[in-house]
């Protein structure tokens, strides 16, 4: 067995194994079985990012300097305890559905726009790798939405002259926030990209004529 490296715990691989199930029709193996195997898979889990997914590993470093920056913005009054709390929890709750769930939501055929693959891999000025989607794009996704809505509070916040701060801090902080929020989209897209080509990948072994 080559040596794999798992992302997640074994109880987040069996839930995603089971949502992969029921979207594809699969019949499900029970849950004592899929705790044996992951027992007796010599994967390890993934403690250090780095060399490994360059995405990945900054998108994880972009969560905790946005966490930071919560703090800070505490620190100044400009956001209460129980927002600092609210935000930190949904930080968290976002980071771990893009690890798990959000590969899971993307499809060709969403009509959430975050997770229609034939949408996000569209290049609008190139018409040779743009296709129309068959579909409306006319539903939401909650977790997506309110990543969404922070990353675009805290972009806007520091426009507000009333934080009492140095310049030079704002302006490192707004850097921070910048930056965290390009790493949370790419990696995003590199999720989207992944599963692309996991599928292309897949109907290519299918496909392929036995010799």
């Amino acid at each position: 067995m080559p040596n794999v490296v798992k992302c997640m715990g074994s109880a987040d691989i069996i839930q995603q194994y089971k949502a992969y199930c029921q979207e594809n029709n699969i019949m499900q193996l029970g849950d004592s079985t899929m705790f044996r195997i992951l027992e007796q898979c010599g994967a390890q889990v993934r403690k250090s990012l780095e060399c490994l997914d360059y995405f990945v590993a900054e998108g994880g470093r972009a969560f905790v300097t946005l966490q930071d920056v919560i703090d800070k913005l505490l620190s100044y009054q400009v956001i209460s305890g129980d927002q600092q709390k609210d935000y930190q929890a949904l930080l968290l709750q976002s980071k771990q559905y893009l690890r798990t769930d959000f590969k899971i939501h993307v499809s060709h055929g969403s009509e959430e726009a975050d997770h229609c693959m034939v949408h996000a891999l569209s290049d609008a000025k190139e018409g040779t790798f743009m296709e129309e989607c068959r579909h409306c794009h006319d539903m939401g996704c909650e977790s997506c939405e309110q990543l969404k809505d922070l990353l675009t509070f805290l972009e806007n916040i520091f426009s507000n002259s009333s934080i009492i701060a140095a310049g030079e801090e704002i302006n490192d902080l707004r850097f921070k926030v910048q930056r965290a929020t390009e790493s949370i989209w790419n990696l995003k897209k590199h999720a989207i990209r992944c599963k692309n080509q996991d599928q292309a990948k897949r109907i290519s072994l299918q496909t392929c004529p036995l010799v």
